[in-house]
């Protein structure tokens, strides 16, 4: 069958307002499948002009009483049809009419960039939503029970033994929480034993100490783990080490030998 086309794509429609009332110039309603705003005062069941462009940015402060933080940048804008305001949240019945841009200022305002068509809320996108809340919540609550994991590796000069060499900074240990160790590999990088110093410790920045390696296991290209060294209670008795500190290795001394590479595995939790 053969059509005409009439028009373009025009974002500008004339359209019967059903919205059960009045529209004002520049009123932001739903009408017929647009998200749309007036062109011009338009009577309940008047025809008149909508501006309907997908992409426009709408700059507003009819937000809704409580639904109202719009605070992330990208996130979803609804209508309210009840209270004709702006949501934040996802509720059925509502409308999905644009992304947020510019995040609520002090004044109450926000940007979003407005979508052509407005697409209704079902009960089930609110149900998926809630489900998705609650994995979110649920992965939080698991991580916040087993801990964040990391691996840190640094390297300790034997000419410079005796100054302490950071493993893991003390920023990255959260307020409130401790490092726990279960794993830990050292190696004398090189032919050359450790001599003068006696021991390696393995501390955290307030001088707790986890784990210990006497120098005379650090023979030529010597590779140890965590069952090689003296261990005290923060690895030993599960303590962990000291609140929002991170770690460090030192010897006792300065001494001679190869360079020894220390790697650990742990979790903060």
């Amino acid at each position: 069958m053969t059509v005409f086309i009439e028009k373009e794509k025009c974002d500008h429609v004339r359209i019967k307002n059903g919205t059960g009332g009045d529209l004002d110039q520049y009123q932001f309603a739903i009408v017929g499948p647009y998200a749309a705003v007036a062109d011009e005062d338009i009577a309940s069941n008047a025809v008149g002009s909508l501006h309907v462009e997908e992409g426009i940015q709408i700059q507003t402060d009819d937000l809704h009483a409580t639904q109202n933080t719009f605070a992330t940048i990208g996130n979803p804008v609804y209508w309210d049809p009840a209270t004709k305001t702006f949501s934040d949240t996802i509720t059925e019945g509502y409308y999905l009419v644009g992304y947020l841009l510019v995040a609520k200022n002090s004044d109450g305002v926000i940007v979003f960039e407005k979508e052509r068509y407005a697409k209704v809320v079902p009960a089930s996108l609110v149900d998926i939503q809630a489900e998705v809340d609650a994995a979110e919540l649920a992965i939080a609550a698991i991580t916040a029970e087993a801990g964040i994991p990391f691996k840190a590796t640094a390297t300790l000069t034997s000419a410079a033994g005796a100054t302490e060499v950071v493993l893991l900074a003390d920023a990255k240990v959260p307020a409130g929480k401790k490092v726990y160790l279960h794993s830990i590999f050292a190696s004398v990088d090189g032919a050359t034993e450790w001599a003068t110093a006696t021991k390696v410790q393995v501390k955290d920045s307030a001088d707790v100490v986890g784990a210990e390696f006497a120098v005379a296991s650090l023979t030529a290209n010597a590779a140890l783990t965590i069952a090689d060294a003296t261990l005290a209670d923060p690895i030993a008795q599960g303590a962990g080490f000291t609140a929002e500190k991170g770690l460090e290795i030192v010897a006792d001394a300065n001494g001679t030998g190869s360079n020894l590479i220390v790697t650990v595995f742990g979790y903060i939790a």
